[in-house]
């Protein structure tokens, strides 16, 4: 055998059936002996078995009796037989260009040794990791796409032949890396932040939406207590295959002040096994909401082949602007009829830790397919409720283009109306928005409106968050 790869798991037990016929004559109990890894990790034509040697020294101080303050101390060295620590139990997740190893402690008094193997768990172990303490490891030294498997021995601090059996062995293979990505707007390009998206929203996502059944269509407000369907269009735009991404789909109660992740709610997580590179695919997650009517949404595309470009912060419009994996939707369908009022509640919000200038914008906004803005055929009110009227008087009434029409009501008279209010931190409102329907309908067609509010940091002249309503009426004639 000299000069090839030991193969330790068949020797072992070669050598552990050996001993168990002449255990009698050798006075030992074949079960106590344990494979020293670390003597046998060289071509030879033998490998060490021993009993595990797990003692400890300890020095024992102590006094004479009766002996008077200052008197010299006397001490001696004992030894105390510990237990040998478990084997350990280790997980190995790939990476692009890595391989992450996890596993619980063993116990107190224990460091642990990583081997690795590019042939498998048969044979070829070298150690690659002494003595760790931490209790995960980062194999940085792999390839693309290589296979590499994994074993674990842990042993008393400064003791190796205290040492646990090997642990199971864990074969993965290193990722290459790939652009998994959803659109912000039809036009984004990917680009992180992307120029051809700059002067967008972030909230107005058509690559997830949700359907109250199984059926094609567009965008619907969720229906509580019942089967809902968000739907996540996810493309792979590298030039390597992507494995195992999790689209993982969240919601909140609609509002123009978000923060990350503290306002939002996970719905579930769907699985991409695989997504060959330049390929799309769309992915379905169940919904039992338990509320109706508007909400906002947010997709992450989590992977370790394509780690979010950006680290995520409170800030979810910083978040998705910077990032291609994530996707938000804060859109709000209505379907309009003369004379009817369609009510749409925000939660206006604070989401800094200082008291800040609140400025909320409103815009009747005139996108490609709209004929005629909202506010040519219908009027919009705001009802800010009695702390928020309140707020905004004592904050000096600062705003454009509103008018106030009832006791805490204003009433929008043109686009990019605003108004201007003193929030503290972390403080909330609860507004809503009335859209009432005056012209006369045509029932042979359609008109589309879009409708928005928008939230900002009015200091720094930030874009928090907002709300955009598309609006769909009988054809005003």
């Amino acid at each position: 055998m000299a000069g090839e790869t030991v193969n330790l798991a068949k020797l072992e037990g070669i050598a552990r059936s050996f001993v168990a016929t002449q255990a009698d004559l050798l006075g030992v109990d074949p079960k106590s002996l344990v494979l020293s890894a670390g003597r046998s990790q060289h071509a030879a034509d033998h490998l060490w078995l021993g009993r595990a040697v797990c003692q400890v020294a300890v020095v024992v101080i102590h006094r004479a009796k009766h002996a008077p303050e200052g008197a010299p101390v006397e001490g001696r060295e004992q030894r105390r037989r510990i237990t040998a620590p478990a084997v350990p139990t280790v997980t190995a997740v790939p990476g692009t260009n890595l391989v992450t190893l996890t596993w619980p402690t063993v116990g107190a008094g224990f460091v642990y040794d990583v081997y690795r193997s590019e042939t498998g768990c048969d044979s070829g172990f070298a150690k690659i990791a002494n003595d760790l303490t931490a209790l995960t490891y980062v194999d940085s030294t792999t390839n693309i796409l290589s296979t590499y498997s994994y074993q674990m021995i842990a042993h008393a601090t400064g003791n190796e032949a205290c040492a646990s059996a090997p642990s199971a062995c864990q074969t993965v293979t290193s990722l290459a890396d790939t652009d998994v990505w959803s659109h912000d707007k039809p036009w984004d390009t990917g680009l992180e932040p992307d120029p051809a998206t700059a002067s967008d929203n972030m909230w107005e996502s058509e690559d997830i939406w949700v359907r109250n059944d199984l059926l094609p269509g567009g965008h619907q407000d969720p229906i509580e207590a019942q089967t809902n369907y968000v739907h996540v269009h996810v493309e792979n735009g590298g030039t390597n295959d992507a494995y195992n991404t999790l689209v993982k789909v969240y919601f909140s109660p609609a509002s123009s002040g978000l923060s990350w992740p503290t306002t939002w709610t996970l719905i579930g997580t769907a699985v991409i096994p695989s997504l060959a590179a330049g390929a799309t695919t769309e992915v379905v997650v169940p919904w039992v909401p338990n509320i109706t009517g508007h909400v906002c949404l947010v997709a992450r595309l989590v992977t370790a082949q394509d780690s979010m470009t950006n680290p995520e912060t409170t800030d979810i419009n910083y978040n998705t602007r910077y990032n291609n994996n994530i996707v938000w939707r804060n859109v709000n369908v209505l379907e309009m009829f003369a004379g009817h009022v369609v009510q749409g509640p925000v939660v206006v919000r604070n989401v800094s830790r200082e008291t800040i200038v609140t400025q909320l914008t409103f815009k009747d906004r005139m996108d490609r397919g709209v004929r005629i803005g909202f506010l040519k055929r219908g009027e919009v009110t705001v009802d800010l409720g009695p702390e928020l009227m309140r707020r905004w008087r004592e904050s000096g009434g600062d705003g454009k283009n509103v008018k106030v029409v009832g006791k805490d009501q204003i009433r929008i008279l043109a686009t990019d109306a605003y108004i201007q209010f003193k929030t503290t931190p972390l403080e909330e409102f609860k507004v809503t928005m009335n859209f009432l329907d005056t012209a006369a309908g045509n029932a042979d067609g359609e008109d589309y409106h879009v409708f928005e509010i928008r939230q900002d940091d009015a200091g720094k002249k930030a874009v928090v968050g907002g709300v955009t309503y598309q609006i769909h009426a009988p054809l005003a004639k």
